[in-house]
């Protein structure tokens, strides 16, 4: 079971949820597409259990071999119908009145704007949005070719697009969404680029290094973090 506070793991996987359960994250067992939500629960204290689906996956040449990936439980309930709030695929979040929330940003979105981590108005919600969509590029323009000047390039033309006013936020002043995506994508343990390669590109980027050092010491992440299990994926 997770250590963190404000959640725990349930055994797998019960699909379907009931009016008087809380809410009830369901994926499986690894960090995946979902880590980014979890940062942001714990960063803004949303509470939630995990209803986790168990995996195996193969190794080969040091990297998760796909064509090795077996997950028999979830396959089971996904032909069973299980799934069909969510056109048969995870993550999604059964909320504690019922409701589903498919799709993984959503699901940071509706966490995010529930804990006061979308802004204090309407500009600055539609700046953390921007700041998102501009990581999405650069995450996409690194996936399609790893070029390091190319990310040190884009990383820089994000600092100088930052619209905080105050040092160690991407927007407004006071911690958002936008800072935790900003870390889960250049400083964050197991994130999305290599350990090495964010604080490569950062080198020239004192804002963003002030952004990832202010989410990396927030005190709920840093248990979340603590207690994660060591996956693969």
């Amino acid at each position: 079971p997770a250590s963190h506070p404000f959640i725990s793991i349930s055994p797998p996987a019960a699909a379907i949820q009931h009016a008087d359960m809380p809410n009830t994250f369901t994926y499986f067992k690894c960090r995946g597409v979902s880590e980014l939500f979890r940062m942001v629960a714990a960063v803004g204290k949303f509470e939630y259990v995990e209803d986790s689906y168990p995996f195996t996956i193969e190794m080969k040449d040091g990297a998760p071999d796909f064509s090795t990936f077996k997950r028999e439980e979830f396959l089971k309930d996904q032909a069973d119908g299980k799934f069909k709030a969510s056109m048969g695929k995870m993550p999604f979040l059964t909320l504690d009145g019922g409701a589903v929330i498919c799709q993984s940003k959503a699901i940071e979105r509706y966490a995010a704007k529930n804990t006061g981590l979308m802004g204090v108005d309407d500009v600055e919600a539609a700046q953390i949005e921007a700041m998102n969509e501009c990581v999405r590029d650069i995450k996409e323009a690194w996936s399609k070719n790893k070029d390091e000047e190319v990310l040190k390039t884009n990383i820089e033309k994000l600092e100088a697009a930052l619209p905080g006013t105050t040092a160690g936020c991407a927007v407004g002043s006071k911690m958002s969404y936008a800072d935790i995506v900003l870390y889960h994508t250049l400083a964050a343990p197991k994130g999305f680029l290599p350990d090495d390669k964010g604080a490569k590109a950062m080198e020239a980027c004192p804002k963003l290094k002030a952004i990832c050092d202010v989410v990396a010491a927030n005190a709920e992440l840093t248990a979340y973090l603590a207690g994660r299990p060591d996956t693969v994926l």
